[in-house]
């Protein structure tokens, strides 16, 4: 059986586990979530890794290649739609600047300074 065979194999365990109270809660408080997430990462990257090795059939990279590559291509869309959300609000506040000598909320103490 394949290595990323038995990591997606104990990352559903893992969180079949969490899915029941008793297991859950200690899964909770010692990082079960973050262990699930690793165990996913590194069962793509040992499915690049044998797929590479042939140790598996070949069309299986494109797994990895598919759940990665769509990570970072909603990042980047992501990351455009904020700079478009950015724009939209300088444009909106009709040049408005932070003058911290004006605008800063600060207390000077008894005396004022």
């Amino acid at each position: 059986m394949p290595i990323f065979a038995w990591l997606l194999a104990s990352a559903a365990c893992m969180f079949a586990l969490q899915a029941l109270p008793p297991t859950g809660i200690f899964l909770m408080f010692f990082g079960g979530a973050a262990l699930t997430g690793l165990l996913l990462m590194l069962s793509l990257f040992a499915m690049l890794v044998e797929c590479l090795m042939k140790r598996v059939p070949p069309w299986l990279i494109a797994v990895p290649i598919l759940a990665v590559g769509g990570y970072y291509g909603y990042f980047a869309y992501e990351r455009m739609k904020f700079s478009e959300l950015v724009t939209g609000l300088e444009q909106a506040n009709g040049g408005l600047v932070f003058d911290p000598e004006r605008h800063d909320i600060h207390y000077g103490g008894i005396d004022g300074n």
